[in-house]
């Protein structure tokens, strides 16, 4: 029986094929396309700046998880082995069962459904997640990382957007987008405002 570390031990072998452009690297695009969990986890976090200063858990947490799906992702691809293929499987859950700890409405669910929004700004948030999150369904085969970190930004937004709108009845959301709202590719981010008081 080989060792759940060595290569292609895993019960799972994607469609790319094996060690053509590297003979240490078993997957090499699938390897080489984690560098966007490195990339997108530290521009969202430096984004939403100030959601951060108002819920700092929920930013650094999903930062290091994304982050660790990365790392064991890539670990999983470079070497087809059954505990990367544990690993990244596994990263995944903790991330979104991470997020349903931290984001889950307290008072009611979803929110943001039963009350309907007439921001337009969100309204595109959403079509783009809607959009993301289609693209990186038809390619989940194909196993490129770059899509499903773009979906994950959006989500983020999105719902540190409705946090800020539903549980902190001080401040108000406003969506900005870098580098520009007419950029080709748009990164949305959250920036909270402390809500004036009309005397």
């Amino acid at each position: 029986m080989p060792s759940i570390f060595a290569y292609q031990s895993a019960e799972v072998d994607w469609c790319e094929g094996n060690f053509e452009r590297s003979e240490y690297i078993a997957e090499y695009y699938n390897t080489i396309s984690n560098v966007a969990f490195f990339i997108l986890a530290p521009v969202l976090m430096w984004l939403n700046s100030s959601y951060r200063d108002f819920r700092p858990n929920p930013v650094h947490t999903l930062f290091v998880v994304q982050l660790c799906i990365g790392a064991f992702s890539l670990y999983y691809h470079m070497t087809l082995s059954y505990a990367g293929q544990l690993l990244d499987e596994l990263s995944i859950l903790w991330g979104v069962s991470i997020c349903y700890a931290f984001w889950f409405p307290v008072r009611y669910f979803p929110g943001f459904i039963k009350n309907s929004c007439k921001n337009p700004r969100i309204h595109r948030v959403a079509a783009c997640l809607v959009i993301w999150w289609l693209i990186s369904i038809s390619c989940w085969l194909a196993d490129k990382h770059l899509f499903i970190n773009v979906t994950i930004f959006y989500c983020a937004t999105l719902v540190m957007y409705f946090d800020v709108l539903y549980e902190m009845p001080n401040s108000q959301p406003l969506l900005t987008y870098w580098p520009s709202e007419t950029s080709f590719f748009a990164l949305p981010y959250v920036v909270v405002q402390k809500s004036q008081k009309w005397f």
